[in-house]
């Protein structure tokens, strides 16, 4: 590995040997410039996309901020249901608290209620933006194409790639928005809460989140090569579709 970084010449790998501070430099910058070329083609990557984000800013800045407000809704409502329990069990619960708790409670379905909403509708707005703009791009540069390019992609496969990819993309951004920062809130939020509630029973967690882990990772590697293979069974359709 070393002979096949620093090149095959003997003279070469004994001068590294002999001055480990000058090799050191050289994989650091080596590494730096490997970062720095990944960064360039991420930030060109990102840039492509961001053409269809920037216009509706607001509504992928929303939809996210919606469903934190729905997390946090749910991460106060055990905590307020815990305290009633603990203060009837102790025989402490009276009349007036009973009714500030039950205010409480009604106010905090109101939050997630109108976090939920505003993250489902600006989640859906921006994802179906999306969707058209990417559309009408892909619809444009396939009206430039020659008959040749035409006939390389196959006209079932152009269809495909302008209907079922990019409804697939919408529902991917829609879920995006809605669940990147949703399901991390919740999985981090609940563990806490387990652990603050009771922490002898979140000792449950130890064992059956590495088993789900472990169902999610192979439930992904069976499910890939069958979307593969639904694809190109997408495209026959069409073209036997586009025949008939």
């Amino acid at each position: 590995m070393l002979l096949t970084t620093l090149g095959r010449e003997p003279k070469k790998y004994v001068y590294f040997l002999l001055n480990p501070h000058i090799f050191i430099d050289l994989l650091i910058f080596k590494v730096y410039n490997y970062l720095v070329r990944k960064n360039e083609r991420l930030k060109a990557k990102m840039r492509r996309w961001f053409k269809y984000i920037k216009p509706y800013l607001s509504s992928f800045i929303l939809g996210p901020f919606g469903m934190i407000i729905e997390v946090i809704g749910e991460m106060f409502m055990p905590l307020v249901l815990a305290q009633i329990i603990n203060e009837g069990l102790a025989g402490t619960l009276s009349i007036g608290s009973s009714i500030g708790y039950a205010a409480i409670l009604v106010a905090i379905v109101l939050f997630m209620m109108a976090g939920g909403v505003a993250g489902a509708y600006f989640g859906a707005k921006a994802s179906v933006n999306f969707a058209a703009d990417l559309r009408a791009d892909i619809y444009t540069k396939v009206q430039g194409f020659s008959f040749s390019n035409i006939d390389k992609f196959s006209a079932g496969s152009l269809v495909t790639r302008m209907t079922n990819d990019v409804t697939q993309l919408q529902n991917f951004v829609n879920m995006l928005l809605r669940m990147a920062l949703r399901s991390p809130g919740m999985f981090i939020g609940g563990i806490i809460m387990a652990i603050s509630l009771n922490p002898s029973l979140s000792v449950v967690l130890a064992v059956t989140m590495p088993l789900m882990i472990i169902f999610i990772l192979v439930l992904i590697r069976i499910s890939f090569p069958r979307f593969n293979i639904m694809q190109k069974k997408i495209d026959k359709l069409i073209q036997q579709f586009a025949r008939t």
